[in-house]
C-alpha cells in the first residue's frame, strides 16, 4: 500500500510525502514492494534532479538481486551515468541488467549499450550489443537494435549490411 500511495503522491505533486511513502515501503524489508519502491524513489529523485539521491536508490535496488526490479533499477542508473558522461560505469550497469537475461529488460540494456558505444566510436563494440539485442528475439528491442545497426552500418559506407539490418526490422 505504501507504494500505491507514494506513487499517486507524486502524480499530485506532493514530492516529499511521495518519497516518505517510498522509504516506508523500502523499511518494511518486503522483498518485491521495498525493492519497487527504491527504484520508484529512484526514478521520482532523477525527475527532481537529485542524481545522487537516485544512484543510491537504484543501488540499492540491483543490490536486491530482484530478478526483475534489479535488470530495471540497472537500466535506469545506466541512463543516469551516461547522462554524466560516466561512460565506463554506464557500460558496466548495462552489462550488469544485459547478463540478467531478463526477456524485457536484458535486449533493452543492450540496445541502450549500442547506442552508447556507437556515440563512443567503439562501431564492433555496438554492433555486438544491438546483435544482442537482435538475437533476443524481443518483439520490440530486436528490430530496434537492427535498425540502429544498419545505421550504425549505414554511416560507415556498408551499404549491403545496411540494407539487410533494416530489411531484418521490417521483417520483424
Amino acid at each position: 500500500a505504501a507504494v500505491s500511495l507514494a506513487l499517486l503522491l507524486a502524480g499530485q505533486g506532493d514530492v516529499e510525502a511521495a518519497k516518505a511513502a517510498y522509504q516506508q515501503a523500502i523499511d518494511s524489508g518486503d522483498a518485491v514492494q521495498a525493492t519497487m519502491a527504491a527504484v520508484c524513489l529512484g526514478d521520482l529523485l532523477y525527475g527532481q534532479g537529485d542524481m545522487e539521491g537516485a544512484r543510491a536508490a537504484y543501488r540499492q535496488a540491483i543490490d536486491s538481486g530482484h530478478a526483475d526490479w534489479a535488470p530495471r533499477a540497472a537500466v535506469s542508473l545506466a541512463l543516469l551515468l551516461a547522462g554524466q558522461g560516466d561512460v565506463e560505469a554506464a557500460r558496466a550497469a548495462y552489462q550488469q541488467a544485459i547478463d540478467s537475461r531478463h526477456a524485457d529488460w536484458a535486449p533493452m540494456a543492450a540496445v541502450h549499450l549500442g547506442n552508447l558505444l556507437a556515440e563512443q566510436g567503439d562501431v564492433e563494440g555496438a554492433r555486438a550489443a544491438y546483435q544482442q539485442a537482435i538475437d533476443s528475439g524481443h518483439a520490440n528491442h530486436a528490430p530496434n537494435a537492427a535498425v540502429h545497426l544498419g545505421d550504425l552500418l549505414a554511416e560507415r559506407g556498408d551499404v549491403q549490411s545496411a540494407r539487410a539490418a533494416y530489411q531484418q526490422a521490417i521483417d520483424s
